[in-house]
């Protein structure tokens, strides 16, 4: 599983990803911020926010009917912007499959490792 580190001193507003914003805060929770992004692996670690850029993130998002996020920067980090539109991406790629549930995404991840 691959994670990639978020530092919130690192957030600046965005106007390419509009519809649902998203403000990541050190006093958030783990429950608050999954709940708020449909992330299933988001969490903060002394102010640092952590998120896993797993498929099933993606399937969360799909079945939550996520189309975009903004994350608000105090500066540009491509990194993160980038991992949140593979994200969308794959969220929506997935709805188009007809996959909601990310659990489904897993077993046929696990029936594809079988064959």
């Amino acid at each position: 599983m691959k994670t990639k580190l978020v530092k919130l001193e690192d957030l600046q507003p965005t106007d390419e990803l509009r519809k649902e914003t998203v403000s990541f805060l050190e006093t958030l929770g783990d429950e608050e911020i999954i709940s708020k992004t449909g992330f299933a692996q988001a969490w903060l670690i002394n102010g640092k926010l952590y998120i896993s850029d797993g498929n099933n993130r993606s399937g969360i998002m799909a079945a939550k009917g996520i189309n975009e996020i903004t994350v608000e920067y105090k500066e540009e980090s491509e990194d993160c912007f980038g991992i949140i539109k593979i994200l969308l991406f794959r969220a929506k790629k997935l709805r188009k499959m007809g996959i909601h549930n990310p659990y489904d995404l897993w077993d046929n991840y696990q029936k594809r490792q079988k064959a």
